[in-house]
């Protein structure tokens, strides 16, 4: 569909969003603004008409978008006046987070604000940004200037002062781009920069309710930050990171920020107590913390852990799975409509009283603390579901064994959810995002080993396969997202390294080489578009061409926000190779790649440096692995597998060798039985042959 069409000695703009892949940017194609779709087309629209561009980044998940699509871009008089003055394009910025990442920072040090969404840019014709902020509303209020006022404002600066034309504003892009960019910070890896790391974490934790922000709020998941301190307990046996990690688990898993009734987690809590959620639930958090609560389990064998962790698959499975396209959507909205503000999560006390008998009401008031008062301003009437009591305090107080309460809150839960299924649902945006799903696919994997959640692993092993054989190439790897019409979107950094690393974590847990293969050829697809000259990862492939200049400023992501950060994830999968093939090569990559960023001040990237954290633990200290060789369908073998896989331990490798074959040093017995070896730092234990002589062996990988 074309962008404009002549009508007499002028241009017609017109809305094109409807064409559009995204679900996002398709929910605006109604909208009377002439909305364009990112790309080189439309920018020489704007340089043809000398018109600033009106860039607005959002998600189809994102409720302050909504309600300024609502109210402002839905309007007559902002449509008049951006029609008249501006090009507009619209970018959902799950489909193109490149574009996302510089514009935020552009913002960012240009208002001297926090950057979030929705992100309102004002770009000259070459994509150099010379103004913005986030939501803005109609009309001047909440201190904020309404579009209506800003617009005209804009416009007439940018005409006044010639911004199309002035260098000024290209130098100023330039440097803030260079300034606040991921740049290359070399040194070598060290076990002190992870000690630095902990006491900054420990600084930066939140005592009173635990996790990373002010006790009033808010507070973000953080499920690389868990992974890291279980490792670090692991290895140098520091009890306070282990206590943080569970205890920040804990919390989660018993406030608002947790569906209670559906399972999964929404996307953050904007009080610091965890019980009122922005109510918009994302694969990416699902996945991590599917991980975490699957090493919790394993870390502590209490219940609660992977109760929580089922509750996840449910989730996945039950509402973010999309049959047709054989991977997980990207997420379920927050809201139904205008107005709306996690309605469909909530209950009033009639609600809640209408679905439940008079003995379950009374348990589910004191459970959920369900009262006429809630917790929601838009409806304080609305109440947020977060176990206020424990089932032994529900025992004592109502005279009853644990077993009986445990029966009753079973039939609640139930009985409520079947009530709030009959409500209309949010949005389920059917995308599926790769690097989620790779995220995804390692999730099942840990939750199917420890957790033995039975879903889990058929779920994986679905979506490795049936992604593989839709949107696989050889020569290009992974694209960023499918949809109903196909692949859209070429493949970022994110997308390779985490499929690598889903894909190796379950191969762990199959032995399938087809897993195994593919996510070498990931890593070989990463290693040819993504590596630099120098050595390092960038965010985009290397032969992109940059449709603006923002786009070709260099990008390194190492810093987690809010997903693991793409480069030291690519530096896991090298080193997760490595010790599945034995090949030294992608060690010595691993190594190369962190090099580059270990010369980081650990005090300064905080908590959002985990997954760096994370690869660096890799590289300085051993890390276990467990070598199975003989034949895969020998009982013997099934009963060393079994035991290997319940082996936990943070950073543990699970290598499976093939039938009939040695793999490497690790040679068969002579008879052929199958043989396991736990290796460390170059040294393994010597064979054994038995699932409790493993069992006994693996006591050596004790913490210090």
């Amino acid at each position: 569909m074309p962008i404009t069409e002549p009508a007499g000695d002028h241009i017609e703009l017109r809305n094109t969003l409807g064409s559009a892949a995204s679900a996002y940017l398709r929910s605006a194609a109604h909208q009377p603004i002439a909305w364009q779709q990112w790309g080189p087309e439309a920018f020489d629209l704007a340089r043809r008409l000398d018109r600033p561009v009106l860039l607005d980044i959002g998600a189809v998940w994102c409720h302050w978008c909504h309600v300024m699509d609502h109210e402002s871009y839905e309007d007559t008089g902002v449509a008049r006046l951006v029609n008249e003055h501006f090009i507009a394009i619209k970018v959902d910025r799950d489909e193109r987070p490149d574009v996302d990442t510089r514009y935020q920072r552009l913002v960012q040090a240009l208002s001297q604000q926090g950057g979030g969404w929705p992100l309102t840019a004002f770009l000259t014709p070459a994509g150099h940004v010379f103004s913005g902020g986030t939501y803005f509303p109609r009309t001047d209020r909440y201190g904020r200037p309404g579009l209506l006022t800003l617009l005209p404002r804009v416009a007439e600066v940018y005409r006044q002062n010639g911004l199309g034309a002035q260098e000024e504003v290209v130098e100023v892009n330039r440097q803030i781009l260079e300034a606040t960019g991921d740049r290359l910070t070399p040194g070598e890896p060290s076990e002190q920069w992870l000690h630095t790391l902990l006491a900054t974490i420990t600084h930066e934790w939140e005592e009173t309710h635990a996790g990373f922000g002010l006790p009033s709020g808010p507070k973000f998941p953080a499920p690389g930050t868990v992974e890291l301190l279980l490792r670090l307990h692991a290895e140098i046996g520091r009890g306070e990171a282990r206590d943080m990690a569970l205890s920040l688990l804990r919390a989660m898993a018993r406030g608002g920020i947790h569906d209670q009734l559906a399972g999964g987690f929404h996307r953050y809590s904007v009080d610091g107590m965890w019980r009122v959620p922005h109510f918009e639930k994302m694969l990416y958090d699902n996945a991590g913390l599917l991980a975490n609560f699957a090493h919790a389990f394993a870390e502590t064998g209490d219940g609660e852990f992977a109760e929580v962790a089922r509750g996840i698959v449910t989730f996945a499975a039950d509402v973010l799975w999309n049959e047709e396209l054989g991977g997980f959507g990207g997420s379920q909205d927050a809201d139904v409509g205008p107005g709306d503000d996690g309605d469909f999560f909530t209950w009033t006390p009639a609600e809640a009283r209408a679905a439940l008998s008079e003995d379950e009401w009374a348990v589910a008031m004191h459970r959920f603390d369900i009262g006429e008062q809630g917790e929601m301003h838009h409806n304080p009437a609305k109440n947020v579901l977060w176990i206020a009591r424990t089932v032994e305090q529900l025992a004592g107080g109502f005279g009853a064994s644990e077993a009986e309460v445990r029966a009753v809150l079973a039939r609640i839960r139930e009985k409520l959810l079947a009530a709030r299924l009959r409500r209309p649902a949010p949005f389920v945006d059917p995308t599926v995002y790769l690097s989620w799903n790779g995220m995804m696919i390692r999730g099942l994997a840990e939750a199917a080993r420890f957790v033995r959640e039975p879903r889990a692993q058929a779920l994986a092993v679905r979506c490795a396969d049936r992604l593989a054989a839709q949107c696989w190439n050889v020569e290009r790897g992974w694209p960023h997202a499918l949809g109903p019409g196909g692949t859209f979107t070429g493949g970022f950094l994110d997308d390779q390294a985490q499929m690598a690393l889903g894909l190796l974590t379950l191969y762990q847990l199959t032995g399938e080489p087809r897993h195994l293969e593919l996510g070498l050829g990931t890593i070989r697809v990463m290693e040819a578009r993504f590596r630099t000259p120098n050595g390092a990862f960038r965010d985009t492939p290397i032969d992109q061409r940059a449709e603006v200049a923002a786009l070709a400023a260099p990008s390194h992501p190492y810093a987690d926000q809010p997903t693991p950060a793409p480069v030291p994830t690519a530096a896991i999968a090298l080193e997760v190779a490595s010790l599945l093939t034995g090949e030294p090569a992608y060690h010595a990559r691993a190594e190369e790649v962190m090099r580059q960023f270990a010369g980081e001040n650990p005090r300064r990237i905080g908590h959002m440096g985990s997954t760096a954290a994370l690869a660096l633990a890799m590289l300085v200290w051993p890390n276990p692995t467990i070598v199975l060789t003989g034949d895969a369908a020998d009982p013997r073998h099934t009963a060393l597998r079994d035991a290997a896989l319940r082996a936990w331990r943070p950073g543990l490798v699970v290598r499976h060798g093939r039938p009939g074959t040695h793999d490497g040093t690790y040679l068969p017995s002579p008879d052929g039985a199958p043989r396991a070896f736990i290796c460390a730092g170059g040294t393994c234990s010597p064979p054994v042959s038995e699932a409790a002589s493993l069992v006994e062996a693996l006591r050596s990988l004790a913490r210090p």
